[in-house]
């Protein structure tokens, strides 16, 4: 069966249902970027456990320098803002634990580390049917956890494309989790910009970088490309900042609504639509 057959199951009654494929811990493919930082997370709490300070503080500022907390880009200012300001104040609070005779403070790293993985790690929830319909109006294509890398094709990600271009009226589509390359997405985004009601786009948990923010940033520049968009989720990629510039051409797009939401709100994915979305 081809990727886009086991995608989209076409029921008895005429029904479209996505089926999750989830992405497997011992998954090949652990270059992901929420996959290598889990990886970081897990080694600085067995330091920890094994009180190797040392070893632990080292792995610590690898996880800091894969954030961009200690790189050379200026993060929170004028120019760039955080991507996931969670994750930053978690590793923060890591960073600040004192080990200390008793056992105490092993504790507190191994509670913020489990809480850390998580706030990196994909949901594990089975997803429900989210097309399950006879028609080409859907308004929502959720395709999170579905490794393109391992099962897609340039053919599969074609019949994608036709399914994007067959629903005008997507308002939401999620592609997180997914491995999407700069490549893989370049794909997809002419016929995504199409899509006039298009407000959310989950690109979480990918390997993008900058060089898809500097092509997106292309097509916003144009009233007619992604005319409706809100928020763009882009948490868990390679890049951990987004450019002022960049934030702003998607702001442009809620000047209708009644609360213009601030940059850093747009960046770190918690600007609120205020609309009904059924």
């Amino acid at each position: 069966m081809s990727f886009f057959r086991k995608l989209f199951n076409i029921t008895g009654s005429g029904s479209t249902i996505v089926e999750e494929i989830s992405i497997g811990r011992k998954s090949e493919f652990n270059q992901y970027p929420h996959r290598r930082r889990v990886m970081m997370v897990n080694e600085i709490r067995e330091y920890g456990q094994r009180e190797k300070i040392p070893e632990m503080r080292t792995a610590l500022k690898a996880l800091r320098r894969d954030m961009g907390m200690d790189g050379d880009k200026e993060t929170g200012t004028s120019y760039s803002y955080v991507i996931d300001p969670e994750s930053i104040e978690l590793i923060v609070r890591i960073g600040n634990i004192q080990p200390q005779s008793d056992d105490e403070w092993k504790l507190d790293l191994a509670r913020l580390c489990d809480q850390l993985v998580g706030h990196l790690s994909p949901s594990t929830t089975k997803s429900k049917s989210i097309i399950n319909s006879k028609d080409t109006d859907h308004k929502e294509l959720l395709l999170t956890n579905i490794d393109f890398n391992k099962h897609g094709s340039k053919k599969d990600f074609e019949k994608i494309k036709a399914f994007i271009d067959m629903n005008e009226d997507l308002k939401i589509v999620d592609l997180s989790y997914t491995g999407l390359s700069n490549e893989q997405l370049g794909h997809l985004l002419p016929s995504l910009a199409r899509l006039k009601s298009l407000n959310f786009l989950g690109l979480r948990g990918n390997r993008l970088d900058e060089e898809t923010v500097k092509t997106m940033s292309e097509y916003l520049r144009t009233s007619t490309s992604f005319p409706d968009l809100k928020i763009i989720d882009l948490k868990n990629n390679e890049m951990c900042t987004l450019e002022k510039k960049f934030l702003t051409l998607i702001q442009h797009r809620w000047e209708k609504m009644t609360s213009l939401p601030t940059l850093s709100d747009l960046a770190s994915g918690k600007a609120i639509i205020e609309e009904d979305l059924e």
